[in-house]
C-alpha cells in the first residue's frame, strides 16, 4: 500500500476498498505502489477530486462502492488484519 505498509488482497476492488477503510478521512491521499497493474492505473486521489465519486466509478456506478463495503465486511475485517508494516 505505500513503501512503510503493505496489506494482502485477493483482487484490486478489495485492496481498494481496505486501503479506503484503513485511512478513513484521510484516503485522499491513498496511492497503490504494487501490484504493476495498479501502478500503472490512476489510483491517486487528488485533493480537488470527489473521493466518492471516483470510488463508485471504479466499483460501477453510483452508490456501487458502498454496496461493495456492505456486502464484503468480513472480507474487509480479513484483509485490514494483514497490515504489516515495513519500515
Amino acid at each position: 500500500m505505500s513503501n512503510k505498509w503493505e496489506i494482502t488482497a485477493k483482487d484490486e476492488k478489495q485492496a481498494i476498498a481496505a486501503i479506503v477503510v484503513l485511512l478513513g478521512t484521510n484516503a485522499k491521499l491513498a496511492v497503490i505502489y504494487s501490484p504493476q497493474e495498479l501502478r500503472e492505473k490512476e489510483w491517486s486521489f487528488s485533493f480537488a477530486e470527489n473521493l466518492e465519486s471516483r470510488l463508485d466509478e471504479i466499483f460501477g456506478g453510483k452508490g456501487k462502492f458502498m454496496a461493495y463495503l456492505d456486502s464484503h465486511v468480513e472480507e474487509m475485517r480479513e484483509v485490514v488484519r494483514t497490515q504489516k508494516k515495513l519500515v
